[in-house]
């Protein structure tokens, strides 16, 4: 890459292509050991150093991440003016499929640039739109282990903040389910309906 106009205000143009696995980059990024896999894939930055557009393609080959299987994924985003632009994540995950679109606004917590540094992190701002299609209900965390099927849920999340003392969220949750059975894990006499 280069850093350009360094008397007036330093110009970018970098280029960083990887093919890296994540045990080599997990502590940089501050991931624990459970996370595992292969990242390939680009990023980019242009423009102001204070206030760059970066552009990121990436790839995931499969592995751990947070504590979740993931069969492979791809990522293609922009930040602009400390806009995050998240134009698709597409992943293969719970023997079905995600997706994820939509913005994370970063302008109130990066209020003079990047290099000010973050002035208050739960200023940031998203909205989101996941979608799901066939996820096995017996792969996703924290469901009941008897029940089966498959679920297509779709969830839109808009809010602020990071922290858990400061998450505001609105969302919306619809889902379709296929092939639902709840086995055994509930007794007869647990349910009732008003």
């Amino acid at each position: 890459g280069s850093v350009t106009e360094m008397s007036k205000k330093a110009q970018l143009l970098c280029n960083l292509d990887l093919d890296t696995d994540m045990t080599d980059i997990r502590d940089a990024l501050g991931l624990g050991p459970d996370n595992t896999g292969r990242i390939t894939g680009r990023i980019t930055a242009t423009n102001d150093y204070d206030n760059p557009v970066l552009t990121a393609s990436l790839g995931y080959a499969g592995g751990d991440l947070w504590g979740l299987k993931i069969s492979k994924a791809v990522l293609d985003c922009t930040i602009t003016d400390r806009v995050a632009t998240i134009k698709s994540l597409h992943a293969a995950y719970a023997s079905g499929l995600i997706d994820l679109t939509g913005i994370a606004d970063m302008r109130k917590a990066y209020p003079a640039g990047y290099f000010e540094g973050i002035k208050e992190e739960d200023t940031i701002t998203y909205d989101l739109s996941i979608i799901g299609t066939s996820l096995l209900i017996s792969d996703l965390p924290g469901m009941p282990k008897g029940l089966k099927g498959k679920l297509s849920p779709k969830i839109v999340l808009k809010g602020s903040g990071l922290s858990a003392k400061s998450v505001r969220l609105d969302d919306q949750f619809s889902a379709l389910g296929q092939d639902i059975s709840a086995g055994s894990f509930m007794k007869d006499d647990e349910l009732s309906l008003a």
